[in-house]
């Protein structure tokens, strides 16, 4: 007679790729002072990932990596790829993946209908921050033996009608 035989095996998840960006909220557009990062569920190879571009009307950003060593051999495997910051703010890119990117083993992207990815920069988020952060230098004598101290501190787009004014050592 026959023989029944059982095998328990696992599968795994199709080769996918996910985009993520900081926002200042679910409905916002990605802040362009913060990197974008795109994820794969399986490794690629890096000769293959180093083709992605985030291509703007006046730009072509090209991806960085964890390991950004010039000197890595071209077989290494990555699993994700990084748009440094600042990008151009305001602007609207294409996430353009190489043609017939694949995984270490040779499957097809699950999600390649996902892209090109049109992706989004906002303005730049509000600012004040001491030109010298983490921490200020007060510049005692900068503008003389008798003028007041300075502290350079950097503002942007944090009120309207800001009256910035010298305060005094008490």
């Amino acid at each position: 007679g026959t023989v029944e035989h059982r095998y328990s095996y696992q599968v795994r998840a199709p080769f996918t790729a996910e985009f993520r960006c900081e926002r200042e909220n679910a409905q916002a557009a990605c802040l362009p002072i913060r990197p974008m990062t795109l994820s794969f569920n399986a490794p690629v190879p890096r000769k293959l990932a180093a083709a992605i571009r985030l291509k703007g009307a006046q730009e072509s950003v090209a991806p960085r990596f964890d390991s950004d060593d010039a000197a890595a051999p071209s077989d290494t495997l990555v699993s994700s790829v990084q748009f440094a910051a600042p990008l151009t703010e305001n602007t609207v890119y294409q996430l353009e993946l190489p043609k017939g990117l694949q995984d270490a083993a040779g499957r097809a992207l699950a999600n390649a209908d996902s892209f090109p990815l049109k992706v989004v920069t906002g303005g730049m988020p509000p600012l004040a921050k001491f030109a010298a952060a983490p921490f200020g230098i007060v510049e005692r004598f900068a503008e003389g033996q008798d003028a007041p101290a300075l502290l350079p501190v950097t503002l942007r787009n944090v009120e309207a009608d800001l009256r910035v004014q010298g305060l005094q050592p008490g």
